[in-house]
């Protein structure tokens, strides 16, 4: 029983995913079978619900199919701000190497932040007496396991080539460049900083990547789809830093390959 309301909550988790970010309803199915989506699903990662956490505060309903909407977390628009605050914090709460959207939370809104981060401290308290000291003494244990590069458990992340204390450096760099992200592209852009500053980073991980994909261009997206779902390491790092350079391109990436196109053209033999 409680295995499958769980699958239901991680399986209705993906659907709003999809949905807020864009995806046509005849395309929801085909996007679950994404590695990154089945994976989660089929696991019952809980990482499903922090994207979903995640994309509830950056995003608001889509523009149309395929375009999602920037929400700003400082337009409460009636939402209190305990809500957004709760959604942000409740991340680094359960991954503490991942608090980029309670940072960029912080900086735009932050009353919110700080009540997210009183109620997470508030849930830690109430259940001390319950679980006891040694459970949180097994997370906080795990948590040094996850940062060991010996440890075989341990996802990929580009972070684990930088020695020792560069490395969390290198995390909390992104963490400092989420703070510092233009309000037009906040929450595509704390999406991808996220992947890119996790010390241990598996395929489900990279669905905080998806807004980033969807405001590149739709080849470069396609490609970096087909190399993330080779399933393998290199192919989803290949991926994810096309997205991102294609991201930091912008529309600059368009005029280059517009040039490109020119000069071809005007090579290819009249016919």
């Amino acid at each position: 029983m409680v295995a499958a309301a769980w699958l239901v909550a991680t399986l209705g988790a993906a659907i709003f995913i999809a949905r807020r970010l864009g995806v046509p309803w005849r395309g929801v199915p085909i996007v679950l079978c994404w590695v990154p989506f089945a994976e989660g699903l089929v696991g019952g990662n809980a990482q499903v619900l922090l994207v979903a956490a995640f994309v509830a505060v950056f995003f608001d309903p889509p523009a149309g199919p395929w375009r999602p909407t920037p929400r700003d977390p400082r337009d409460a628009r009636g939402r209190p701000a305990i809500v957004d605050g709760i959604l942000t914090a409740v991340t680094p709460a359960l991954k503490l190497s991942q608090p980029h959207a309670w940072a960029a939370l912080l900086r735009r809104r932050p009353l919110a932040a700080l009540l997210g981060l009183v109620a997470a401290a508030a849930v830690a308290l109430a259940t001390l007496p319950l679980l006891g000291v040694g459970v949180w003494q097994a997370w906080i244990a795990q948590l040094g396991r996850a940062a060991d590069p010996s440890w075989e458990l341990r996802g990929s992340s580009l972070v684990q080539l930088l020695p020792g204390l560069l490395s969390l450096a290198a995390t909390g760099l992104t963490v400092l460049l989420a703070m510092l992200a233009p309000t037009r592209r906040l929450g595509a852009a704390v999406g991808l900083l996220l992947v890119l500053g996790a010390p241990s980073l598996r395929s489900y991980g990279v669905l905080f990547l998806l807004p980033a994909m969807l405001a590149v261009r739709r080849d470069v997206a396609l490609v970096a789809v087909i190399l993330i779902g080779t399933g393998v390491m290199p192919g989803m790092w290949a991926g994810i830093l096309l997205v991102t350079l294609a991201f930091a391109a912008g529309d600059r990436l368009d005029a280059f390959l517009a040039r490109i196109a020119a000069r071809w053209s005007r090579r290819a033999p009249a016919r």
